[in-house]
C-alpha cells in the first residue's frame, strides 16, 4: 500500500526466519545487498517507481527454500577472519556481524571448529561465557549452531579440539549446541571396527549428554592405499565407515573448486569424486539422511593465499546442486559450505552459495547478475567480466588441469609431494623443470607452458577490457578488478619462470621480476581496502590458537609463494645461492 508518498509492505511468514528473510528481500528489490559480514552496498536513491513494479511481480507469492539446512562451517582451525570473530575475539561484535549476514543471505545454519586451547580451564571458562552469548543470539535470530570437534587424536594434524571419552563432552552439557560434526582428519585412517566402535560410542555420548543434539560425520576426501580398508565384504574408502553408524548423518566432502561430477585434477590423489557421488545419490535415492560439504576457499598455499580470485567456485557449486537434483530427483537435504576467508572476492562464493542453497537459479550466471545488479551497468560489464573468467578458469584449470601452476608451493605442500601426501595437484616444481630435456622438455612445453601462455593472454586480455581501477566507482567493483589483474599477473609470471629456466634464459627473469612489482602494487592496493575492520589479525604475523602463527593473507600479503619460485629459478640459472623460502611462517 501507499498512502501519502509512504510504500507501506506486509511480510508474512514463519518465525523468526520467514519474516526476516522476507524483510531483507524487500530491501533487495530497492537495490540494497549484504555483501560481506563487515560492509554492505546500500543504494544512494532508490528507485521508486523501480520498487513498485518489483513488489507487483511478486505480490502473493510465497518462497520456501530448496534445501533444508542452509549454512557456513568457518574453519577457524585456519587463521581467517572467522578465527578472530569466533574463537580468539575481545567481544561478540564481529560474531553478531557474521550472524546477522547469514541471515540477510537465507542460511538457518552455522558451525565452525573447537580447538585444543579450551582444554586449559581457565581459557575454558572464557570460552563459554563468549560461545553463550553467541549461542544465544543466533539462537535468538533464528539459526541453529554445530560445533566441529575430532575424534582420533593419530589423525590430528592441526589444533583441533579431540573429542575421545565423556569428560571430553562436558561443553556439550554448558553449551546448546544444535549439532556436533566430527571429523577424522586427513592422510591417515585407524582400524576399521576401532572406526566404528569409536564414532558409535562417542555418538552415543553426544545423545546421552544432550539427546536433541544431531551428529554428522565428514567424508573425507584422500585415494592413497593406506586409506582403502575392507569392512563386512566392502572394499571401500576408510571415510565411508560412517555409513555403518547409525544415527550419524554423512556429509560429503569435496576440496577445492573440484566438483562430484567433472574432473578432480589429482586433489588427493582424485581424478574424480566418484565414489563421492555415487554415496551421496544412492543415500538420496534411498531416502536416507545425508549432505553435501564442499569448499569455497581452501586456503593453504591454493588459492587466496597466493593470491588469486576465483569465481569458479560458484560455477561448482551451482554445478553440484543442479546435477545432484538431476540425477536424484531431488534436492539435497543438507548443505554446509566450508568457509575460509572472504577477502579477495571469496565472499561472492558463500553468498551466491547461501543463496542458491534457498533458491537454485537455473544458471549460475543469473546469480552473479543478480548480485552486482544494483551497481548499474558498470556492474552489468563486471557480472559479464566475471562469466567470462569463469569459462576460462573452468577450461584451463580444470580441464586442462593447470591448477597446480597458477597455485603455489609451500615447504609443507613440496615435502608433501616427495613424501606421496598429496593434498592439491602436484606440479613439476621450478627446479625439477630445469633439469628437464629433449623429448620430457619438449612435452612440457606443449603441455604446460602452451596452456599457460595462453591463459596468460586470455587473462590479460579481460583485463585490458575493464576500466582502471581508479574508474571503478565502487568497493566492489575495484575488487573484482584486482582480482582479475591478479589473476593474468600470476598467469605470465608462472609461465616466465618456468619457461626461464628450461631455455636457460635470464631476460625471462627480468620480465617475471616486473611482474612480480605489478603484482605487489595489486597486493598492497587490495590490503589497503580491505572489508574486514580488524585487517591486521590477516595479514602479519599474529599469535592465535592455531598451528599458524600469522593471519591467512600473510603469504598473499609478502607475495612469499611468487617469490619462492623466483628464488628457485634464479638458483637453477647459477645466480648466488640464495635459501629458499618456506613461507610456512
Amino acid at each position: 500500500d501507499e498512502v501519502d508518498g509512504v510504500l507501506s509492505v506486509v511480510v508474512r511468514g514463519s518465525v523468526p526466519l520467514g519474516v526476516q528473510y522476507g524483510a531483507y528481500h524487500v530491501l533487495e528489490l530497492a537495490g540494497w545487498r549484504p555483501y560481506t559480514p563487515y560492509r554492505d552496498h546500500r543504494p544512494a536513491v532508490i528507485d521508486a517507481a523501480g520498487l513498485r513494479a518489483a513488489l507487483s511481480e511478486i505480490e502473493g507469492r510465497t518462497f520456501a527454500p530448496e534445501i533444508d539446512l542452509r549454512g557456513l562451517h568457518l574453519h577457524t582451525l585456519h587463521p581467517t577472519e572467522a578465527l578472530f570473530d569466533f574463537w580468539a575475539p575481545a567481544d561478540t561484535e564481529r560474531a553478531r556481524r557474521v550472524i546477522d549476514w547469514l541471515v540477510k543471505n537465507r542460511a538457518n545454519y552455522l558451525q565452525w571448529c573447537a580447538l585444543k586451547d579450551i582444554e586449559d580451564p581457565e581459557r575454558y571458562a572464557g570460552w563459554e561465557s563468549f560461545t553463550r552469548e553467541v549461542i544465544d543470539y543466533a539462537h535468538a535470530r533464528g539459526l541453529s549452531v554445530g560445533l566441529n570437534t575430532q575424534l582420533f587424536a593419530s589423525s590430528s594434524l592441526q589444533n583441533a579440539y579431540l573429542t575421545t571419552d565423556r569428560e571430553s563432552l562436558d561443553f556439550l552439557e554448558d553449551l546448546p549446541f544444535d549439532l556436533v560434526n566430527l571429523s577424522f582428519g586427513e592422510f591417515l585412517g585407524n582400524d576399521p571396527q576401532r572406526f566404528v566402535d569409536e564414532l558409535g560410542r562417542m555418538t552415543a555420548m553426544i545423545k546421552e549428554v544432550r539427546p536433541a543434539t544431531e551428529v554428522s560425520a565428514t567424508v573425507h576426501v584422500g585415494n592413497f592405499e593406506n586409506l582403502r580398508v575392507e569392512y563386512e565384504g566392502e572394499n571401500l574408502l576408510y571415510y565411508f565407515l560412517v555409513k555403518f553408524v547409525p544415527d550419524v548423518i554423512p556429509w560429503v566432502h569435496t576440496v577445492m573448486y573440484y566438483n562430484l561430477y567433472e574432473d578432480a585434477g589429482g586433489a588427493y590423489l582424485h581424478d574424480e569424486f566418484d565414489e563421492h557421488r555415487q554415496f551421496l545419490l544412492e543415500r538420496l535415492a534411498s531416502g536416507e539422511p545425508v549432505g553435501y560439504f564442499p569448499e569455497s576457499a581452501y586456503w593453504i598455499a591454493f588459492d587466496n593465499s597466493v593470491p588469486l580470485y576465483l569465481p569458479l567456485y560458484i560455477r561448482s557449486r551451482w554445478l553440484d546442486m543442479q546435477n545432484t537434483a538431476q540425477h536424484s530427483g531431488s534436492p539435497l537435504g543438507q548443505h554446509v559450505l566450508f568457509s575460509s576467508g572472504w577477502e579477495w572476492g571469496y565472499w561472492q562464493n558463500d553468498y551466491l552459495t547461501l543463496r542458491m542453497n534457498f533458491e537454485l537459479p537455473g544458471e549460475w550466471r543469473k546469480a552473479v547478475a543478480e548480485m552486482l545488479g544494483p551497481l548499474g551497468e558498470r556492474g552489468r560489464r563486471f557480472a559479464d567480466a566475471i562469466d567470462t573468467l569463469v569459462d576460462i578458469q573452468h577450461l584451463y584449470l580444470i580441464e586442462k588441469r593447470l591448477a597446480a601452476y597458477l597455485a603455489g608451493v609451500d615447504f609443507y605442500i613440496e615435502s608433501g609431494k616427495y613424501a606421496g601426501i598429496v593434498s592439491q595437484p602436484t606440479r613439476v616444481l621450478v627446479d625439477e623443470a630445469a633439469k628437464l630435456s629433449g623429448a620430457e622438455a619438449d612435452d612440457f612445453r606443449a603441455t604446460v607452458l602452451d596452456p599457460l601462455e595462453e591463459l596468460a593472454s586470455r587473462l590479460e586480455e579481460l583485463t585490458s577490457g575493464l576500466p582502471p581501477w581508479d574508474q571503478a566507482d565502487s568497493p566492489w567493483l575495484e575488487e573484482i578488478r584486482d582480482g582479475v589483474e591478479i589473476d593474468a599477473l600470476r598467469a605470465r609470471y608462472v609461465e616466465l619462470v618456468y619457461r626461464a629456466v628450461l631455455d636457460g634464459d635470464g631476460t625471462l627473469l627480468d620480465r617475471a621480476r616486473d611482474l612480480l612489482e605489478r603484482a605487489g602494487l595489486v597486493v598492497a592496493r587490495r590490503h589497503a581496502n580491505l572489508h574486514y575492520p580488524a585487517g591486521e589479525l590477516v595479514l602479519s604475523e599474529t599469535e592465535n590458537p592455531t598451528i599458524y602463527p600469522f593471519g591467512y593473507l600473510k603469504q598473499a600479503h609478502t607475495l612469499c609463494l611468487w617469490r619462492r619460485e623466483l628464488v628457485k629459478a634464479e638458483n637453477a640459472l647459477g645466480h648466488p645461492l640464495q635459501q629458499v623460502p618456506w613461507c610456512i611462517d
